[in-house]
């Protein structure tokens, strides 16, 4: 009765074992076992935050994990395929890779731009705090499930999705953002995506929303309701590109400590009204170009804490024809500078903003 205790409460120890991977041609295997070939890749070695397997990387197309390999747990695949340009395929991902102890999987995939599917559907993230980068600029992926993933942990979430181009979905309304830093680009130049469910996030800790939603394209609506952005201090290009919005809540913004806003709605080109009521831009050092090629934006709304002070004469305006202010100041090309980025006063102090009451 005891042995079989033991056997069924304690793993198994393979004495001698290693994890190894084998470049044969264009494929490239993982084994985990005893005695390693000559030449084989050390799959825990590093050189120069890179894998051994990085100065071949041009010549992986296939990648796959044997089935020796689910007995091996690593603690990170951080790199694990980084740029591995003409890699197409990976087998036996979902039956053979075990992440019950990964706690870094930054840049994993990042740049597998010929990568065309991707089974990470049985991934156990319980234990990891970074995703960095992770699907960065995996340009032909047309599906990535990633609802599964378990969150709690993760800090850093920044360019997690960035140049994902391809993607039509992607299901991230499980994640646990409690613990999050970093967003910054997290879904930049999702340019397919044509829903995205963030409603649930809590952003109470990022301190960076730089580029989040750059160049969603095909997103008409984003619901940022519940964001908390009380510890946020960039906000730069966040919305930039954002061309079939044609609604965006942010009324809940605290702005307090934000001091970057430019192109933070550059080319939302759908949009018609914003109401901005809740920010306060004391702190804000430049707003370039925030409203740039916002051509059918009509009204914008601000509150008693809009301030330019910090800000130089910079372009906020251009080709924002359609906006008039409170007060029935319409826009004049000639005056796209911060002159007119006030409450309209009328003749007497004219400017595109309407307060919000």
């Amino acid at each position: 009765m005891l042995l079989l205790y033991l056997c069924q409460c304690f793993k198994p120890v393979f004495t001698g074992y290693e994890p190894y991977a084998v470049l044969k041609d264009s494929t490239l295997t993982f084994y985990y076992g005893k005695n390693k070939p000559e030449g084989a890749y050390d799959v825990d070695e590093m050189i120069n935050y890179r894998k051994p397997w990085d100065s071949a990387k041009e010549q992986i197309k296939i990648v796959v994990f044997d089935e020796s390999f689910k007995d091996y747990r690593p603690k990170s695949c951080s790199f694990w395929f980084y740029m591995c340009e003409n890699l197409t395929s990976i087998e036996g991902i979902k039956e053979n890779l075990n992440t019950d102890e990964v706690t870094d999987m930054s840049l994993m995939f990042a740049g597998c731009i010929n990568l065309r599917t991707l089974d990470v559907s049985g991934f156990k993230t319980d234990m990891v705090t970074d995703m960095y980068r992770m699907f960065n600029a995996c340009l032909n992926l047309t599906t990535l499930d990633v609802s599964g993933f378990k969150t709690d942990k993760v800090e850093d979430m920044s360019s997690m999705f960035n140049g994902c181009t391809n993607l039509t979905s992607l299901d991230v309304s499980g994640f646990n953002t409690d613990k999050v830093v970093y967003m910054q680009g997290m879904f930049l130049l999702c340019e397919n995506l044509t829903n995205l469910d963030v409603s649930g996030f809590n952003t109470s800790i990022v301190s960076s929303m730089f580029r989040m939603f750059c160049g969603c394209k095909k997103l008409i609506r984003l619901d940022l309701s519940g964001f908390n952005t009380e510890r946020v201090r960039d906000m730069r290009e966040m919305f930039a590109g954002c061309e079939n919005l044609v609604s965006l809540d942010v009324r809940g913004f605290i702005t307090d400590g934000v001091t970057k806003m430019d192109t933070m709605f550059c080319g939302c080109e759908k949009l018609t009204c914003l109401d901005l009521s809740s920010f306060n831009t004391m702190n804000v050092t430049s707003m370039w170009s925030m409203f740039t090629h916002c051509n059918n934006l009509k009204t914008i709304y601000v509150g008693d804490g809009w301030n330019t002070s910090q800000i130089s004469s910079e372009d906020l305006f251009w080709n924002c024809h359609n906006l008039v202010g409170g007060q029935g100041t319409k826009y004049d090309s000639n005056v796209t500078d911060k002159t007119r980025a006030h409450i309209d006063g009328g003749s007497a102090n004219p400017g595109y903003f309407t307060k919000k009451e």
